[in-house]
């Protein structure tokens, strides 16, 4: 079960939930959902991606970028951060989602950040590619988790190949910047002494972030340690205290304020939601 998916969400009493998962690979899983009766759910936002396929039903989108009714077979994408929410109605609304976290899309080589909404709702291959992978998800044999990871690979690089082209590639010294932040983002950091260590001023390398990933250094390692503490309050039973300190935070309240920020809820209603998913 993947820590950071989040797809059970507080709603009208009179909407009921279900939900089929399975976890592609640290940082990446899968989820078929399904809403039967009214159910409203609030503008949130989430720290990692979302991927999704609408599968039919009523589902009416009212909060974000595109409101209005989903079509069947339509795909949406939230980037990290983003806030949406809106209404199910009285047909059950079904969804395939792929939720995975900029970091673990990084380890595959691919980049979460220069995805555009429009241009990965727009990708013609995506449908399908997805759809297939609910049928993995139901077949659930030895080889569905290969089948997973692959498929959701061929997914990501039809939508890398659909983004506009922006000017220029990221330089050695952005990728090591970026790479050394992802290895000590839980332990004080400072711009000056990453900037030092790959040989570039504290502006460039301030400026890199924001061009190559979207977001300042501060936003990106924030991040970073809400999805740590997203894991850890899922898969163990350490204090919030605990968790906050170990993910890098100055203590329990400042978790809270990051979390809710980024999370859409508390920490400790995250954890009770999860469990109870």
């Amino acid at each position: 079960m993947l820590p950071a998916m989040a797809v059970s969400r507080a709603g009208h009493p009179r909407g009921s939930l279900s939900v089929q998962r399975s976890v592609i690979a640290p940082g990446a899983g899968l989820a078929l959902a399904q809403v039967t009766g009214h159910r409203d759910e609030p503008a949130h936002v989430h720290a990692v991606a979302h991927l999704g396929l609408f599968l039919g039903g009523h589902y009416e989108e009212r909060h974000g970028r595109a409101p209005g009714p989903r079509a069947p077979l339509s795909v949406s994408f939230h980037a990290p951060g983003e806030r949406h929410g809106g209404r199910y109605g009285d047909a059950p609304a079904r969804f395939l989602l792929v939720e995975m976290s900029p970091a673990w899309a990084l380890s595959q080589g691919l980049s979460l950040e220069r995805w555009e909404p429009v241009a990965v709702e727009r990708t013609r291959a995506l449908p399908r590619l997805l759809s297939r992978m609910g049928r993995e998800l139901m077949l659930s044999d030895s080889v569905s988790p290969l089948a997973l990871h692959a498929l959701l690979l061929e997914a990501m690089v039809e939508v890398s190949r659909a983004q506009r082209p922006r000017r220029g590639a990221p330089p050695v010294w952005w990728v090591r910047a970026r790479a050394q932040v992802e290895a000590c983002y839980r332990e004080p950091l400072s711009v000056s002494a990453v900037a030092a260590a790959v040989g570039v001023s504290p502006s460039e390398l301030a400026g890199g972030f924001r061009r190559w990933c979207g977001v300042g250094m501060g936003a990106y390692v924030r991040r970073l340690r809400v999805e740590f503490a997203a894991r850890a309050l899922v898969e163990g039973d350490a204090s919030l205290t605990d968790i906050a300190l170990d993910a890098g935070f100055c203590d329990h309240s400042h978790l809270t304020r990051a979390f809710k920020a980024l999370m859409g809820r508390t920490p400790s209603a995250y954890r009770a939601e999860r469990r109870l998913a």
